[in-house]
């Protein structure tokens, strides 16, 4: 029996790509992708591990924050290439987030990821320079397909990003 044989057998006949065996088995061999590091900034932990989760197995380098507050402090020390942030949270919220960072990173990419996807919502979030509006719930290629688009945009490939410069 052939090891792609093998495999089909182990896995139910699950295997759609040549791909598929690897990543299946051995999930952290996938290359980190270039200029993936994304900042997720969620108040639900539950939902932020999930985002974190689903960005990591693709490649990414996610890193989550519980606040506003605390993906500044991120973003500043570290910096992102995107920043996918929910936009109801308490203190702060999403739009507040982004004319903070609008201040200091004016070229990072912004995903919002909410349940409250109003088209006053989207109005106020495009003309603070918001990528784009991923509703919840929402499937993971709806999510990839939006990181992948931002990270691609003029803005997302723009030198400075979300890096400061010393």
């Amino acid at each position: 029996m052939s090891v792609t044989a093998d495999l089909e057998q182990q896995t139910n006949g699950e295997l759609t790509a040549p791909g598929d065996a690897l990543d299946r088995f051995f999930p952290l061999a996938r290359p980190q992708k270039a200029h993936g590091r994304i900042l997720v900034v969620e108040d639900d932990g539950e939902m932020r591990s999930l985002l974190e989760d689903i960005l990591a197995e693709e490649g990414y380098r996610a890193t989550g924050a519980p606040d506003p507050l605390s993906a500044l402090m991120i973003l500043l020390g570290e910096g992102a290439d995107l920043l996918v942030t929910d936009w109801k949270m308490p203190a702060m919220d999403g739009l507040d987030l982004v004319a903070s960072v609008r201040r200091c990173l004016p070229g990072l990419p912004v995903v919002f990821v909410t349940a409250y996807a109003s088209s006053d919502l989207r109005t106020r979030a495009i003309e603070r320079g918001v990528f784009s509006i991923l509703p919840k719930p929402f499937h993971r290629h709806e999510l990839l397909a939006h990181v992948e688009a931002a990270l691609a945009s003029e803005t997302g490939r723009g030198r400075r990003r979300g890096r400061r410069e010393p």
